[in-house]
């Protein structure tokens, strides 16, 4: 009958605590501050291979500058050369925000694919008007990001 007890007891807090532990937010490191006073926010700064599935980020600002809302697309830079580099562009991520976008979870062997230093950049612009005739705040960018395979 004690170990009944100790069953009951325990199963909802091994339920909690697996619900807790998915449900975290990205928030390991700021980016750099840029336009609109906004900054990137990732999960961590490494990943590694395999256990590491994806890069969980987003972007936030004060909701009173550019306007208030903002558009913007996401985009994975490599650095390569010693330089920082086009790599892949997040499809699934555009959107708008006011104070801060959704988490989106960056698959890694989709959008990164292999070691390095990468970057994800958070493109900003003008809502409701066509994207060619938007005016672009511009773009603000994560910390660095290492993965590792």
């Amino acid at each position: 009958m004690n170990q009944l007890k100790k069953f009951i007891i325990t199963i909802p807090i091994l339920i909690i605590s697996l619900f807790s532990l998915t449900m975290t937010e990205a928030h390991a490191g700021n980016g750099s501050t840029g336009v609109c006073s906004a900054y990137v926010n990732t999960d961590y700064t490494n990943y590694y291979q395999p256990g590491a599935k994806t890069v969980d980020v987003y972007a936030s600002k004060p909701s009173s500058t550019c306007g208030g809302t903002v558009m913007y697309q996401i985009t994975i830079e490599k650095y390569t050369g010693g330089k920082w580099v086009y790599h892949s562009r997040f499809f699934e991520g555009g959107g708008y925000f006011s104070f801060r976008s959704p988490t989106k979870s960056l698959d890694i062997n989709k959008y990164f694919g292999s070691s390095g230093t990468y970057r994800v950049e958070f493109y900003l612009y003008e809502p409701n008007v066509p994207e060619t005739e938007a005016m672009t705040y511009g773009q603000i960018y994560s910390h660095n990001i290492y993965i590792h395979y």
